[in-house]
């Protein structure tokens, strides 16, 4: 009997492993999206549209370019530790960044569909109550 319940835990445990398994993305984390990668800069659009990119038919789009930190940690949306050698795969994708004091990229993470609404919705709700 203890051997069936120890077997029905772990079974229990192995399937529960997939709840825990999400990524919690940080709270200051602004949503961007990757236009082109060129080390040690890259360049970041909206997320979104805005007037200029209407007005002008997208031939403005409001990118800027910023340049990341030495330190970058890179994450894919699978959460695992990118080479930024790579990110220029991920470009046209929308990703997640936070800045160092100097400015800098620290951090940056691919966001899956899902996790881009997250934080649009996120985004909204902290303009709302402003």
């Amino acid at each position: 009997m203890k051997l069936f319940r120890l077997c029905v835990l772990m079974v229990l445990l192995a399937a529960s492993g997939s709840v825990w398994a999400q990524r919690m993305i940080p709270q200051n984390m602004r949503v961007a999206t990757l236009k082109s990668v060129a080390y040690p800069q890259v360049v970041l659009a909206n997320d979104g549209w805005s007037w200029m990119r209407i007005l002008t038919a997208g031939w403005l789009d409001g990118s800027k370019v910023y340049t990341l930190a030495p330190g970058v940690r890179v994450r894919n949306q699978q959460n695992l530790f990118e080479v930024y050698g790579r990110l220029p795969g991920y470009s046209g994708q929308a990703v997640a960044i936070r800045f160092d004091q100097n400015n800098n990229i620290d951090e940056l993470w691919i966001l899956t569909a899902e996790e881009r609404e997250v934080l649009r919705m996120r985004a909204k709700g902290i303009e709302t109550r402003r």
